[in-house]
């Protein structure tokens, strides 16, 4: 924990492990938090129902305390508490902490490099516990937040939890909500803070554990640095059929040109209604 003197502890709301919170409020070093934080874990997990356990205990009201105390030790308490939670408690419990996710990300700007630490890894474990079902709604708070955070560390902590969020077995319920996400990390690619803009390219892969496609380093060169419209088309231009076509464009094989001398309408058929008079042969006669 960070070193002071002597720590001021903020007032907290009535609680069922009221001790055990106050002793990681003062903690001495971030080993001594963790095992306090773990005992109270322990706790909440003998409960018979965790998510009241949860809820009695004030964890909600105490980490967002916490977050915006002025006290470095409740500063780096509060990112501690949620990581041994969600480690010990599992899945099942991700509904509750993921609100917590932009008062967390908003400590990515703390002085202490501990308090930042802690941070990254509460928000690796709060994404690691949540199930695939569970990525729209952590996909919304991430955006939310990468938009409205005022510190350039905390919109690249979005965009890193955004990318940890893409894990086996979760990748179609990520791709489901590109179409959504896509627009925040576009305006991040353009972030006048040259960390973020950096980082939002690089994490601009739906799925970095499988091969890229040939089109997907021009497709994030054109979000991130807008190119000319008919250099980025004959680049991203690829032929309809299995095998390669070579030059001209495949556009300009379904319609020859207006100058070419074989560019003549095909002749009318033998009856039409333009033709001067139709032909017998395709009229019935009176007896059939």
């Amino acid at each position: 924990m960070s070193p002071v003197a002597t720590p001021q502890v903020s007032p907290l709301p009535d609680s069922t492990v009221a001790n055990e919170l106050t002793a990681l409020a003062s903690a001495a070093n971030n080993v001594e938090a963790k095992s306090i934080a773990d005992s109270i874990a322990l706790v909440l997990k003998k409960s018979p129902t965790t998510l009241h356990a949860l809820q009695d205990a004030k964890i909600i009201d105490v980490v967002l305390i916490w977050a915006s105390s002025k006290s470095a030790s409740e500063r780096e308490g509060a990112p501690v508490l949620v990581e041994r939670l969600c480690k010990s408690l599992g899945t099942g419990v991700e509904g509750v902490f993921i609100p917590l996710i932009p008062a967390l990300l908003s400590l990515s700007m703390d002085k202490g490099q501990s308090v930042r630490s802690a941070v990254t890894s509460a928000v690796n474990a709060l994404v690691k516990i949540c199930p695939a079902e569970g990525s729209r709604l952590v996909l919304d708070v991430l955006c939310r937040s990468l938009e409205d955070a005022k510190g350039w560390r905390s919109k690249v902590s979005a965009l890193k939890a955004v990318e940890a969020l893409v894990k086996p077995g979760n990748e179609e319920y990520v791709a489901n909500e590109l179409g959504h996400v896509i627009p925040y990390v576009e305006r991040a690619m353009h972030d006048t803070k040259s960390e973020v803009s950096r980082v939002a390219r690089q994490k601009s892969q739906a799925n970095p554990r499988s091969p890229p496609p040939p089109s997907r380093p021009l497709l994030r060169s054109v979000v991130s640095y807008p190119m000319p419209t008919s250099s980025s088309m004959s680049q991203s231009s690829f032929p309809p059929w299995p095998r390669p076509v070579p030059s001209p464009t495949p556009s300009r094989l379904c319609r020859p040109p207006l100058s070419s001398p074989k560019s003549t309408l095909p002749p009318l058929p033998s009856w039409s209604p333009y033709s001067a008079e139709p032909s017998r042969s395709v009229l019935p006669t009176l007896n059939e």
